[in-house]
């Protein structure tokens, strides 16, 4: 069965500080699985890539091509570490205005609501704004699904109920 890290006991694996941990993190260095705003890792993935990250020996080569080698790989390091920002700062944005429309949809929902004699218009107004809440609740819905689906691609050593208790536990903080 895979066990569960978390920082600190991923630097007290790897000998470093959990700073450290948070720049291997930062440019995607490291094999580590978001759920809601915390990070996790898995052992047997971690071992993979200490297993995969060994050091080879460089023989016959040019310092200014090693040099060259390294510019490329801290620039593509760089470039992803900059597409998964991009793909948070979109994530945030989309929920984030997903949350305003609930709240205003919510709103005018109680404002229709505590009318007693509603218009024609007020009531066509109040289901259009039922099945807008149906379908923020189905996107939500969706994401939470898409989220699952990678923490079950990320911990598969894993039993689907002792992860789904784990996934549910950090979702609700």
């Amino acid at each position: 069965m895979d066990r569960i890290l978390n920082k600190k006991e991923i630097g007290e694996l790897l000998g470093c500080d959990v700073r450290t941990v948070d720049r291997y993190i930062q440019r995607r260095l490291i094999p580590f699985v978001h759920v809601g705003r915390h990070i996790f890792f898995s052992f047997n993935r971690l071992c993979q890539w200490m297993s995969q990250s060994k050091v080879e020996k460089v023989v016959d080569e040019d310092e200014d091509e090693i040099k060259a080698k390294v510019k490329e790989r801290e620039r593509e390091e760089a470039e992803e570490s900059l597409r998964q920002r991009i793909v948070d700062s979109e994530r945030y944005s989309r929920l984030r205005g997903r949350a305003e429309e609930e709240l205003k949809l919510l709103a005018r929902q109680m404002e229709l609501q505590g009318k007693e004699e509603k218009s024609e218009a007020e009531e066509d107004e109040e289901s259009e704004i039922s099945e807008k809440m149906e379908a923020l609740v189905k996107e939500n819905e969706s994401d939470l699904e898409n989220e699952w689906k990678e923490f079950r691609e990320f911990f598969c050593d894993i039993e689907e109920p002792e992860a789904k208790r784990i996934f549910l536990l950090f979702q609700s903080r």
